[in-house]
């Protein structure tokens, strides 16, 4: 029913303990049902599990493959599977022995003599780290690890597949631009696939020239290779525009901004962007007098910080507006006891707010005073009147009087 390995009966000196190993590799086989396989060593053992005490292989549950079966696909995927085919190259004594190097495969079946799904080691992900991919006919090295795998890329719906050579390299041939499905297929390993972006070249976007609120920008759009690139989108602060034959757009901002977007984009190229600020024409100041008088006509000027005077720029004195001459200039008459002014004009940071506490003037307030001394006098001369020596005379006789009738009244 079974001989013993002729491995043994025939290597130079062997050992009753070989024989010993080899009937007890029987015993186990019988209880799993599979027939065992001596190993030289760990290393020869190539279809099945080693016991480093015995060197018996073991064709146990946790193997991908059982005996006497050959599986025509690589990965038995679809579950055919075909007798072993054994090629004995030294023509010696039998399917289980023999000093030759035999060509058996095998894949793991159940009780049922059906093929069981092996668990397959997934591939690294870092065998492809590429994200992107510029132009339809790639080169790509994987290492001779990766000998004999398949690439499959997909595009649009359309798929091209392509196998790797002996050591490890590929030239692939993209069906379209656009997002690909990369799929890598090796012997052993779960299929490895990856979402990357196929594109014909990338833009690039810079700003030649615009500083200040009210400039005109203007905008560079090339390849790579610094070449200008007509004709693509570019859209900066919500408005869009198409380059000229020099790969330049123009446009005049009027807004203080910053880190604003310009962005340009064409179909098949990589998008590019840059962020940029749009800065104020300049900061306002007020200028007034040092020492302000009611009743004063004052000078109020407005200037940038390059002292330079700002037309037409509105001035709030205590919340009513006034409007800058040419020269930057307001004439203000001051009749109230303090001012509160700031000027504002579009393209400028506004300026501080001011308060000004304003002095009395001293001719007014003399005019002030005589008034009021005089209304005081002629209150206390009408007070002194009423009360001299001849009115007093005057206000008895006429309470007499009037005591007299009463008394006759009440006798009636």
């Amino acid at each position: 029913m079974f001989n013993i390995n002729e491995n043994i009966i025939y290597r130079p000196g062997p050992r009753v303990v070989d024989t010993l190993e080899h009937v007890m590799g029987m015993i186990i086989s019988y209880q799993y049902k599979h027939i065992p396989k001596y190993c030289m060593d760990n290393s020869d053992c190539t279809s099945g599990k080693c016991d480093s005490s015995i060197h018996i292989c073991f064709k146990l549950n946790s193997e991908g493959c059982a005996y006497d079966k050959e599986c025509i696909s690589v990965n038995c995927e679809n579950g055919v599977c075909k007798e072993k085919i054994s090629v004995d190259s030294s023509g010696g004594g039998g399917n289980y022995g023999g000093g030759g190097t035999s060509s058996d495969k095998y894949v793991y079946v159940d009780s049922e003599n059906k093929p069981v799904n092996v668990e397959e080691n997934g591939l690294p992900s870092e065998i492809f780290n590429i994200s992107e991919i510029f132009g339809l006919r790639q080169t790509l090295n994987l290492g001779e690890n990766f000998k004999d795998a398949e690439i499959t890329i997909k595009v649009k719906n359309e798929a091209m597949k392509f196998k790797l050579d002996e050591n490890g390299e590929v030239t692939l041939t993209i069906p379209d631009y656009g997002s690909a499905e990369i799929t890598i297929s090796k012997s052993g390993f779960k299929n490895f696939t990856r979402i990357i972006n196929v594109y014909a070249g990338t833009l690039n976007i810079t700003k030649i020239s615009g500083e200040k609120y009210g400039d005109e920008f203007k905008f560079k759009v090339t390849t790579k290779d610094e070449k200008p690139f007509q004709d693509a989108d570019v859209e900066i602060y919500g408005e869009k525009l198409k380059t000229d034959t020099n790969g330049i757009v123009k446009m005049t901002i009027k807004t203080i901004i910053y880190g604003l977007k310009a962005s340009a984009s064409s179909q098949n190229y990589k998008d590019s962007n840059i962020s940029f600020d749009v800065k104020a024409m300049g900061k306002l100041n007020i200028e007034i007098p040092e020492e302000v008088k009611q009743n004063d006509k004052i000078t109020i000027t407005v200037r940038d910080e390059n002292k330079n005077p700002v037309a037409k720029t509105m001035v709030l004195i205590n919340n009513d507006e006034f409007t800058t001459d040419a020269n930057g200039k307001i004439e203000y008459n001051a009749t109230t006891t303090s001012l509160t002014l700031k000027a504002e004009k579009e393209g400028y940071i506004s300026s501080e707010q001011v308060s000004v506490a304003l002095k009395k003037d001293a001719a007014f307030e003399n005019e002030t005073y005589t008034e009021t001394n005089n209304e005081t006098k002629k209150d206390t001369y009408t007070r002194d009147n009423l009360f001299s020596p001849q009115n007093l005379i005057v206000i008895a006789v006429i309470l007499i009087i009037a005591l007299i009738i009463f008394l006759k009244w009440r006798k009636k």
